[in-house]
């Protein structure tokens, strides 16, 4: 899965990938810490094409937590929700 992420990186965020580790604790998807070229770290859970509507529900959700929380919350901002091939991605900013 390491070079489908690091292809997706370099086309979408216009850098590159330097560590993919996989995290545990998912049991429907999976999950992984990036760490980018440019210093950012990113938490991306992948699976199949058709979990993408569970993947813009969680997304949908994370704004809206935004949206009402307060500053002292961090809650992670969607960047990317979408297909990339025949995986369905979300990706957010930061780190577990």
């Amino acid at each position: 899965m390491v070079e489908p992420l690091a292809s997706w990186v370099e086309r979408q965020l216009g850098t590159s990938l330097v560590r993919c580790q996989p995290v545990a604790g998912g049991c429907i998807h999976r999950a992984w810490s990036l760490e980018l070229g440019d210093g950012r770290r990113l938490f991306v859970k992948t699976n199949s094409a058709a979990m993408l509507p569970l993947f813009e529900a969680e997304a949908e959700g994370l704004r809206a937590l935004a949206a009402g929380a307060d500053a002292e919350l961090r809650i992670p901002a969607p960047l990317f929700c979408g297909l990339e091939g025949e995986r369905a991605l979300l990706a957010s900013s930061g780190s577990i």
